[in-house]
């Protein structure tokens, strides 16, 4: 072993026994990203505390999934889609804000954002911040949610998976409860207990590793009380992210670092694609607008040229249209994807280069 090996192989084990926090420069969300994540039956969250074992190697994965994609707007904003619903936040310094999302029926503001993560997260640490939405539901009535929001490092140990076990894994339980207003008219007052529809509590437990941007197993508990709080209903749903389907690992990934210098990289399990990488050309300039019948896409091959493709979806991850995977010399491309007459509304253009995904916006009006 060499000197660079050496000193690569100790900064390597000094970051594994740091792991277990949630940090910024690994698990914000990024612009441009886009994954599948699985639908399972109810993964029971399990013991909180230092050392634990969640093991959910015998759960059963269902057919069902949900495509997971982020855009960028400007350098601090940045919209999440998924499963028909679009979230808004926003970056300010070391705290990811919740600004609002919404859907087909419901649309909730940044009246009093919560803070949906604060970096770094170490076992034991807890935020907790109030949550006024104000906004409208179903077009006509006037919405607010008033209460608060909490997000809890409770525990960190080894998630063992279907097909891998991870180790240093760091489980966030976020937390809020909220009273829900509906009314033709509502001002910022704060909500009395006769004012109140319902009280919502969401609790979701997210297990994090420091080798993926995002969580690798969610469960989520969405209950409802009436005025008289007594619970009258309760929505219960767990997801796994497989590595795989994240369509990426983090370069600078100790995990990864140590696994190129010693040799492996054959690909699969928790090293998706290790060794395996598409070199050559990368995406650059891209631009698209829809002409009534197709979209246009026009971007920038740079280096050796590149292997691309391109899918056009609605919101719910509908395809309308799609480019073919392809060979494309460097240089300047000028696509279309025949989508024919779209409806009014929003749609997401994913462009991939040497698996290097890009999307962009396109609002139909």
């Amino acid at each position: 072993m060499n000197i660079k090996q050496f000193t690569l192989l100790t900064t390597c084990i000094a970051t594994l026994a740091a792991q277990g926090s949630v940090v910024k420069s690994v698990h914000l969300p990024a612009g441009g990203d886009c994954f599948d994540k699985w639908q399972t039956e109810w993964l029971e969250p399990g013991a909180a505390g230092d050392s634990a074992v969640w093991n959910f190697s015998q759960v059963i994965v269902n057919d069902e999934h949900h495509r997971v994609t982020y855009l960028a707007l400007g350098d601090t904003a940045l919209v999440r889609f998924e499963g028909g619903t679009q979230y808004t936040y926003s970056v300010s310094g070391d705290s990811l804000l919740w600004l609002g999302y919404e859907n087909a029926t419901t649309k909730a503001g940044d009246s009093i954002p919560p803070m949906a993560m604060r970096f770094p997260m170490n076992y034991g640490d807890s935020i907790l911040t109030p949550l006024y939405f104000k906004g409208d539901y179903c077009g006509n009535n006037a919405l607010a949610l008033q209460g608060a929001y909490k997000v809890v490092a409770d525990g960190c140990g080894t998630l063992i998976l279907p097909d891998d076990t991870v180790p240093d894994v760091m489980r966030l339980r976020t937390e809020y409860t909220a009273k829900v207003k509906i009314d033709r008219d509502i001002d910022m007052t704060p909500i009395s207990e006769n004012d109140t529809l319902m009280t919502k509590t969401v609790t979701a437990w997210r297990w994090y590793s420091s080798d993926y941007r995002y969580p690798l197993a969610e469960s989520i508990r969405s209950v409802y009380l009436d005025p008289q709080g007594n619970e009258a209903r309760r929505h219960e749903v767990s997801y796994i992210f497989t590595p795989d389907a994240q369509e990426y690992a983090l370069e600078n990934s100790p995990r990864l670092m140590l696994a190129n210098m010693q040799g492996y990289g054959t690909g699969g399990g928790h090293l998706p694609g290790l060794g395996n990488e598409v070199t050559g050309g990368s995406l650059e300039n891209l631009s698209a607008s829809y002409s009534g019948t197709a979209v246009t896409l026009d971007y920038d091959i740079s280096g050796e040229g590149a292997q691309t493709e391109a899918v056009l979806t609605d919101l719910q991850g509908r395809v309308y249209g799609s480019i073919a995977r392809h060979n494309a010399a460097a240089g300047r491309q000028d696509e279309q994807i025949q989508c024919g007459a779209l409806p009014v509304g929003d749609y997401l253009l994913s462009v991939n280069v040497n698996g290097k995904r890009s999307t962009h916006l396109i609002r139909v009006k």
